[in-house]
């Protein structure tokens, strides 16, 4: 039997945790970064406004986004492969919408594949590369059409 999926915003003490997920996922991703270099940010007020994802109360990944990006999206591997990106991914897409955007973003590192793979399935599209502005590292942006299907493709 499949466990309930809860996505919500964090309370004031799961802050913290939600930050650190999303911290230790991206070590975890790219371990041969410069020790100390993070591309999460340290302090705990951007995650206030964040979704968490929580499987039998236990947060196993965080999401956010800033204006029409989708600033963050990270998961405990036991997380993947079991719909909670998706889920996670829909609310932050539904959050962008509600801002009245007629199209997502995001930036994220190009070796990342599996990341690029699971955006593509879920309708993004790769725009254009760019090197990281701090790390100078290859970094892909991609963007989505919201709203309803083609409504805001171009004609």
């Amino acid at each position: 039997m499949q466990q309930k999926l809860e996505i919500r915003h964090p309370r004031l003490a799961e802050l913290r945790q939600a930050r650190q997920i999303a911290a230790d996922t991206m070590n975890m991703l790219y371990r041969h970064l410069p020790a100390g270099v993070s591309l999460v940010p340290p302090q705990l007020e951007p995650w206030q406004h964040s979704w968490i994802a929580l499987v039998a109360d236990e947060i196993v990944g965080v999401g956010r986004t800033a204006d029409d990006l989708v600033s963050d999206l990270w998961l405990l591997p036991q997380a993947r492969g079991k719909q909670v990106g998706s889920r996670l991914l829909e609310r932050l897409e539904a959050e962008i919408e509600q801002r009245k955007h007629a199209q997502a973003r995001l930036h994220l590192v190009a070796e990342n594949t599996p990341a690029r793979a699971f955006y593509r399935v879920r309708g993004w599209r790769e725009a254009d590369s760019f090197a990281h502005e701090k790390l100078g590292i290859p970094m892909i942006n991609m963007y989505k059409p919201l709203g309803p299907k083609g409504a805001n493709e171009p004609g």
